[in-house]
Formats: C-alpha cells, structure tokens, sequence
C-alpha cells in the first residue's frame, strides 16, 4: 500500500464514521478541520502540509488492524 492510500483509508475511516477528525488530530497532531474538510471532499489530499501527511500515514500504521474491515 502507498503512503497516499494510507492516507486516504484514514480519510475514508471519518467518512464511514469509524473514527472522529477529533480523535485522529489529538493522535497526529493534524488540524482537526483539515481531517474534516478532507472527509467532506472541501479539501484534496494532494494539497494537505507535509506534516499531515506524515501523521496520517504514521496513524495508518499503528491502528489499521483496528479499522480495516
């Protein structure tokens, strides 16, 4: 799996209601409004800081036995 798709499966995990964007920002340390605008299509992926990205794909990695069904 790509660090895109990493991302994008936690993006996908707000939109099905598994996890709120609070949650993830209080872990990664992402805006919690970023989180939410991607999950609601107002943001791109592509666009998001760097930074972002890595604590999404860091979450990814540590908790995606728990929400990948």
């Amino acid at each position: 799996m790509t660090n895109y798709e990493k991302v994008e499966a936690v993006i996908n995990w707000v939109r099905e209601k598994k996890l709120t964007g609070y949650r993830i920002s209080k872990e990664t340390n992402a805006r919690e409004m970023s989180i939410i605008a991607l999950a609601q299509g107002r943001a791109k992926i592509d666009n998001i800081a760097f930074a972002t990205a890595l604590g999404l794909i860091d979450f990814y990695d540590k908790n995606h036995e728990k929400y990948d069904n």
